[in-house]
């Protein structure tokens, strides 16, 4: 089964105190998600492996800004026995994600960049590298998301970003981090740019898979 996502997407670096306040005011305007038992609000556990060759070459080129980018990956959510493969697009300020379900098994499977070309043609990612796609760093971090599916709108919380480079596991942001995203059709609903003006909320660029590999290796984070 294949599925499509298109919305306008932006990330914003908050503490764990505006965290708290801004969970609270949207628990009264909008439903938690599928994941979340809807009389609970926990995070729940997302894992998400990122393919690129050996080199690093796609999530480089995404690091540049380019207007129109790729990224591949595998995610899987703790409450589901699914895997996902998913290509995320961005081009300009929109971001497209495609996902298929992944049947193959990751602790053996090699063959990535074949399943992406067979099931999601593009040309961008033999533009970028000729060379295997491989499972290259993993994110894991817990989750609050909201949304909302008449307005196509969807909020996320992400808590405890942590990385993996070769099973070696790293805090990517100290422990008052939290990484809020906003993704939505055309524009925000007022009564949610009214708050994060109001909350002097403002948004920034930032890749956590980018950020990844620039702490991995030892390179200045740009956030």
């Amino acid at each position: 089964m294949k599925q499509s996502f298109e919305r306008y997407e932006k990330k914003y670096k908050i503490s764990l105190l505006q965290a708290s306040e801004m969970i609270a005011f949207l628990n009264s305007h909008l439903a938690l998600d599928k994941h979340h038992d809807p009389k609970n609000i926990v995070p729940y556990k997302i894992h998400s492996l990122y393919l690129d060759d050996k080199e690093a070459r796609i999530i480089h080129k995404s690091i540049e800004k380019p207007s129109y980018k790729e990224k591949y990956r595998l995610r899987w959510y703790e409450d589901s026995k699914q895997t996902f493969l998913e290509v995320k697009i961005k081009h300009q300020k929109r971001s497209h994600k495609k996902r298929m379900t992944f049947k193959e098994d990751s602790s053996s499977y090699d063959n990535y960049q074949s399943l992406i070309l067979e099931n999601f043609p593009t040309s961008y990612l033999t533009s970028i590298t000729q060379d295997p796609i491989q499972q290259f760093c993993l994110i894991e971090y817990d989750r609050i998301a909201f949304e909302d599916h008449k307005e196509n709108l969807r909020i996320t919380f992400d808590y405890d970003v942590s990385y993996t480079f070769k099973e070696e596991k790293k805090a990517l942001f100290d422990a008052e981090t939290v990484i809020l995203e906003i993704k939505y059709d055309q524009s925000l609903p007022r009564f949610l740019s009214h708050y994060l003006s109001s909350h002097h909320i403002y948004s920034r660029s930032l890749s956590k898979i980018g950020l990844s590999l620039q702490q991995h290796k030892g390179e200045t984070l740009c956030l």
